[in-house]
């Protein structure tokens, strides 16, 4: 995938939110906020194989990784963080018919890991890809899209752009109302608290600048982001 280069402002402001569950937002019942180890071994070991071609690889996979999902998450050393990054982009590289939304989640996937070891830059990073890749889709996900919507804003909060990683988390709230997930839903529940979080650090510490690791969006981006807009707009 050739990434443009954007900003999450520019981006947002353009990304029309769905009124209802109907048209092309899909409903999706298996998405999770955080990290999730079992889901972490499954993708690398049993999802990503199935579209690759070199049996080595995927011998290698699955022989590293085998035992991922039973271990805490907290205890991936950098350098094991790594390793699965090395090569989750190594199989991306290698495996251009991947579907994008099983890419999306490997860039959603490398953003958690890139948090986990407050690499909150490198973070943000990926989880725009995912995003961007996500809307792409000529049938975006809403829950998918709102869950690495999330994803960004609390990646913005531990990087203290406070007023960023509200934006974010305001609008995962507006597209999980809109799924009819109510206010008890663990999805709405994480957001409100990390909001409360983030207005106790507003309070407390100085503001830093909203500059987004990307340059401005290009303007044949803001194009297609229109477009997407129009189409996820009820």
């Amino acid at each position: 995938f050739g990434f443009p280069n954007m900003s999450f402002r520019s981006f947002s402001n353009t990304m029309k939110l769905p009124t209802s569950t109907n048209g092309s937002f899909r409903k999706m019942a298996s998405c999770t906020v955080e990290l999730q180890m079992d889901r972490l071994e499954r993708l690398l070991c049993e999802e990503l194989g199935q579209h690759c071609d070199d049996a080595a690889l995927i011998r290698q996979m699955k022989t590293q990784f085998q035992g991922l999902g039973a271990r805490p998450k907290e205890e991936l050393s950098r350098s094991e963080t790594g390793d699965i990054i090395d090569t989750f982009l190594t199989l991306l590289n290698s495996s251009p018919d991947t579907p994008p939304l099983m890419a999306a989640r490997v860039h959603s996937s490398i953003g958690l890991l890139r948090q986990q070891h407050g690499e909150y830059d490198q973070a943000i990073s990926a989880f725009m890809k995912a995003l961007w890749i996500e809307t792409a889709h000529r049938e975006p996900n809403a829950e998918i899209v709102g869950v690495t919507v999330h994803r960004l804003g609390i990646a913005h909060g531990r990087n203290k752009n406070f007023d960023e990683a509200i934006a974010l988390l305001h609008k995962a709230r507006m597209i999980y109302s809109a799924l009819g997930f109510r206010e008890e839903h663990p999805y709405q529940v994480s957001a409100k608290q990390e909001l409360g979080s983030l207005k106790d650090g507003q309070s407390t510490n100085t503001r830093k600048s909203l500059v987004v690791n990307s340059m401005p969006l290009l303007a044949s981006l803001q194009v297609e982001i229109d477009k997407i807009g129009r189409r996820l707009s009820l």
